[in-house]
């Protein structure tokens, strides 16, 4: 059985455009230009993944995720938002939200099916780990490490998760739900946490053991949502570096490349910046 998709976006052309990609791909795709629309179609026929534009004229997209989950048959659902900005709220990053993923606009009707089939089977996954037990070696195909944490503090696990991709490894220590200490090359505690993220994930294997013997001790000081957001953004910022740049740097890039497209226009006159 197909997948189904329901699309919210204000901008009609690239909902089409995304819509007719995602059908060709064999999804079966509804679509909305209003957020009162959008969750009258999901309720009637609740789909696997909701995408949504950040900048809806109604609500914003987190408002839009804060009233999807008051609606039983929607709060698990998955949601792609797609906006200008590549980052989330912390709070989204918290296990009681769900899979939540971003894509930046401009969106490419060919980057679009790759994240989807992704989000896809990462919720798959998310609902074998829950039903999984909490020992021995865990079925993490699809999964990604965000996806991991969430279920292990969903569960209110304690045990030590182990992670080995090539030669690499790297040691969360969870209590009741919470990780409270970590270990990854030669670092401990939220040091440990990032290293762990930048394990490759192709050859990744998880496994859960027991607790120590001896309580661990509290070596990690953030909560886990922090983590969650610091280690992807960090993760994503070594793929594209100019994340890496603050917001205000990139702005004025952006200004300055805005206003040399006018200066080749003939629309404006530029001169050089006086010297003291």
């Amino acid at each position: 059985m197909a997948a189904k998709i329901l699309i919210m976006d204000s901008n009609v052309r690239l909902l089409t455009a995304m819509s007719e990609r995602l059908s060709h791909l064999g999804y079966e795709v509804a679509t909305a230009t209003r957020v009162h629309d959008a969750v009258l179609k999901g309720i009637v026929i609740p789909p696997d993944l909701l995408v949504c534009d950040v900048m809806m004229p109604e609500l914003n997209g987190w408002e839009v995720k804060r009233l999807v989950v008051q609606i039983p048959s929607l709060a698990e659902i998955p949601v792609l938002f797609l906006g200008s900005h590549h980052t989330l709220p912390i709070e989204f990053y918290d296990p009681s939200a769900g899979l939540v993923e971003t894509l930046k606009k401009p969106v490419s009707t060919d980057a679009l099916g790759p994240v989807v089939a992704s989000l896809l089977a990462r919720q798959v996954a998310r609902k074998r780990l829950m039903g999984h037990a909490l020992k021995g070696s865990l079925p993490i195909t699809d999964a990604s490490l965000v996806d991991l944490c969430h279920v292990l503090a969903r569960r209110s696990a304690t045990g030590v998760l182990r992670l080995v991709a090539s030669e690499r490894s790297a040691e969360l220590v969870w209590s009741a739900g919470a990780l409270v200490d970590a270990t990854a090359d030669r670092m401990r505690g939220d040091e440990a946490v990032y290293a762990a993220f930048e394990m490759p994930a192709t050859d990744l294997s998880a496994t859960v053991e027991p607790p120590p013997a001896v309580p661990p001790q509290q070596h990690v000081t953030r909560p886990l949502p922090d983590l969650l957001a610091e280690a992807i953004r960090r993760t994503r910022a070594v793929s594209d570096p100019e994340r890496s740049q603050p917001e205000e740097q990139r702005r004025v890039e952006r200004d300055e490349d805005f206003l040399a497209r006018l200066a080749s226009t003939g629309l404006i006159r530029r001169t050089a910046a006086s010297t003291p």
